[in-house]
């Protein structure tokens, strides 16, 4: 059964003093989501009207919500949305620290001469890359294989490694690693 035929008072049409002074006549009454109780403008609040007075921004203290309605309930969804992905993020960027701190361990134990810069993890294709940097200016990736096999010995994993390039495809070299920008 649909929300409206359990509870008929949510569709009802209903006038209301809004807080800009209006008066408003056969609005649905879901489209208000709050009230002003400030004595210089009490009124009811659509949407539209708590963004323009910028309620929320200014955390004002004469606002009373409606919690019921769908637009705090959406705003509610719309913010643990956010602290999730902020929390996703965080804990990627965590995991890529530790990543790039063992191939940098790594890189130092078998006394390779490139930089680590980056590295990545696909997780569908249990597959790592090495970003890096050397003092050469070309693909030199075959002078590391040892430093790569001990790496996919390490993670049991595939990987390989890749010569950072340029925005003009020239690999960087360690003398030019201020071009180059995560």
């Amino acid at each position: 059964m649909p929300d409206s035929q359990r509870n008929p008072e949510k569709n009802k049409l209903i006038t209301v003093r809004l807080i800009d002074g209006k008066w408003a006549n056969k609005v649905n009454r879901e489209m208000i989501i709050g009230y002003c109780n400030y004595k210089l403008h009490p009124g009811a609040l659509t949407e539209q009207l708590l963004k323009s007075h910028a309620c929320m921004q200014k955390k004002c203290p004469y606002l009373k919500r409606l919690q019921d309605r769908k637009f705090w309930k959406d705003r509610q969804d719309k913010l643990e949305h956010k602290k999730i992905l902020k929390q996703t993020k965080q804990a990627q960027e965590e995991i890529s620290r530790k990543l790039l701190a063992e191939a940098q361990w790594l890189a130092v134990n078998y006394h390779v001469a490139i930089e680590i810069m980056q590295v990545s993890f696909d997780a569908d294709r249990n597959f790592y890359k090495i970003f890096y940097i050397s003092d050469k200016s070309q693909d030199d990736h075959e002078e590391y294989l040892d430093f790569l096999r001990a790496y996919r010995y390490l993670k049991h994993a595939g990987a390989e490694l890749r010569h950072i390039r340029d925005m003009n495809g020239n690999y960087v070299t360690k003398k030019e690693k201020h071009c180059y920008q995560k």
